[in-house]
């Protein structure tokens, strides 16, 4: 998803990325380890630079105007906070506390974004461009991705099984396109991508591993040890994030 500057046709506040949401991908991969590392119990200068880490990232999303990379931030976040609370041995009372340090740190999140913004001039363009998610006709891409998923499930429907192999989403696409003049890459969500690839069965072995991933990593996240149980709560945090991404689109991927 890296490009050369020069073949930008301008500046952009996702870099050199040729796809905003691969940007806002990439930032959630760092952005979880480091709320996590913030919320740990290490030194107030690990914690305090990893907090603003996770702001700058939080800052980066919202300035990418990828929509999905927003909703996926948030349930990144929540999933670091609940990470972070299930591997804690601790007392009653500091498990009631932490569903309040997590309404703390969504609070903080979503208010230094919007001063940052509100600072930067560039408010009105962020929050134009989410409120396409409540009125699909603003923005053509929203509508057509919306076409396109739809394509996508009666392909799925036609070979629920197996699938129709990989990398074969342009060719077959074309009996079953709604709209005559697109001619879309992929499916612009991994779980019905690989559900149209690979059917059913294919389905199932990538739920199991993902699945065990995200097993594996609550698991070692109970260790006493609060560095490795806060990057093992990272990492899942990230895992969720990019799970939920995928959901609408294909975040690593052209």
């Amino acid at each position: 998803p890296w490009v050369a500057g020069s073949e930008l046709a301008a500046p952009a506040p996702f870099g050199p990325f040729n796809y905003r949401n691969h940007f806002a991908a990439w930032v959630i991969v760092a952005a979880m380890p480091a709320l996590a590392l913030a919320l740990a119990k290490l030194r107030p200068s690990a914690r305090l630079a990893a907090g603003g880490v996770y702001l700058l990232g939080a800052v980066g999303v919202a300035l990418s105007l990828s929509r999905s990379g927003v909703v996926a931030f948030l349930v990144g976040t929540l999933a670091a906070i609940l990470a972070l609370a299930a591997g804690t041995r601790a007392s009653r009372p500091e498990r009631v506390r932490s569903p309040l340090v997590g309404a703390l740190v969504i609070t903080l999140t979503i208010t230094v974004v919007a001063a940052t913004l509100v600072a930067l001039g560039e408010a009105a363009s962020v929050f134009e461009r989410l409120a396409t998610f409540l009125d699909v006709g603003i923005e053509r891409s929203v509508e057509g991705r919306l076409v396109i998923w739809a394509d996508t499930l009666r392909m799925i429907e036609d070979r629920p099984l197996i699938g129709w192999g990989l990398d074969t989403f342009v060719w077959a696409h074309l009996a079953y396109r709604t709209d005559p003049n697109g001619f879309p890459q992929h499916a612009h969500t991994v779980w019905r991508g690989v559900l149209r690839e690979a059917g059913l069965l294919g389905g199932a072995l990538a739920l199991w591993f993902l699945f065990g991933l995200g097993s594996l990593l609550l698991r070692g996240g109970m260790h006493d040890d609060p560095l490795d149980r806060a990057t093992r709560a990272g990492a899942f945090a990230a895992w969720v994030g990019l799970a939920s991404m995928a959901a609408m689109d294909f975040p690593t991927a052209s």
